[in-house]
């Protein structure tokens, strides 16, 4: 998604990151585990640039594959990028701002990836709709990504009414909470590898913040109406993501409803579930 606002620190733009980063593989694949111990600080620090989006890629293959899709590139850039990640469904890759902090640089992969799979689940969905025969592996595959067929409406229509003005409604938005829910998971999960320094605590407490700023956010009436308001306004006046009449109709009594705390989506459940000792229940 376009200009994906992360919590990592700049390389000098005298070092800029490669655009480099290929497809590996299954002969030069490793696992989640294996390639997470690379990044510790001590050796993060002893890799270079091409080694660093190497490793990188092989977290995405293996993301990827537990996602059931196919790798995204991922790509490099340097302090001089405008956004520190982008997932670009078009050219299917993910670009990566490398920093000197090993964990926002996991972060913002971890990020861009699902941005990925979320992508691929909208796709999916508008194959399955009026396809029953579709629709039943369709389901399986949103409900093993934690979500909902109501999390993945919203999501198709942000896809094509991305809003990057507005600072609560751009973190508002389904496809980055969830994104930040996912990395947060992630990390969390993995901590016994990762954790025990003040980089990664750094890190996990900036995304520990935002949760807690999410959770506020969408149980604040007042800006549940602004979010419902603006929703509807766009919805009527902007494209519809290729969306069926139906779920046009469905999308509308969403907005209009303003009901998002009790209205079914896991997206919600996740942030409101946010518990800061035990990450985010399952």
């Amino acid at each position: 998604m376009p200009n994906d606002k992360k919590i990592v620190k700049q390389i000098p733009d005298e070092q800029p990151g490669p655009s480099g980063g290929e497809i590996l593989n299954e002969g030069q694949q490793e696992s989640v585990e294996q390639i997470l111990k690379k990044f510790v600080p001590d050796k993060y620090r002893k890799m270079g640039n091409l080694e660093v989006l190497r490793e990188l890629q092989k977290l995405e293959n293996n993301l990827a594959a537990e996602s059931g899709r196919k790798p995204y590139q991922v790509r490099g850039a340097g302090s001089s990028a405008e956004t520190i990640g982008l997932a670009d469904k078009e050219r299917q890759t993910l670009n990566v701002k490398l920093s000197y902090n090993p964990y926002g640089v996991l972060h913002t992969l971890l990020h861009e990836s699902r941005h990925a799979s979320q992508y691929e689940l909208i796709q999916e969905r508008k194959r399955a709709v009026g396809n029953h025969q579709l629709m039943g592996d369709y389901k399986k595959n949103v409900e093993k990504h934690g979500l909902t067929d109501k999390d993945l409406l919203v999501m198709s229509w942000e896809t094509d009414n991305y809003s990057n003005n507005d600072t609560n409604q751009y973190h508002m938005q389904f496809v980055e909470a969830d994104a930040e829910i996912s990395s947060y998971k992630f990390l969390v999960k993995h901590k016994g590898l990762l954790g025990g320094n003040g980089q990664f605590d750094l890190v996990i407490q900036q995304l520990e913040n935002k949760m807690n700023d999410l959770k506020d956010a969408f149980n604040d009436d007042e800006m549940v109406k602004n979010w419902s308001k603006d929703r509807q306004t766009r919805h009527g006046n902007t494209g519809q993501g290729g969306l069926s009449q139906e779920e046009q109709r469905r999308l509308g009594e969403i907005y209009a409803s303003g009901n998002i705390k009790q209205g079914g989506f896991s997206v919600i459940k996740d942030i409101n579930s946010f518990e800061r000792k035990n990450g985010l229940r399952e």
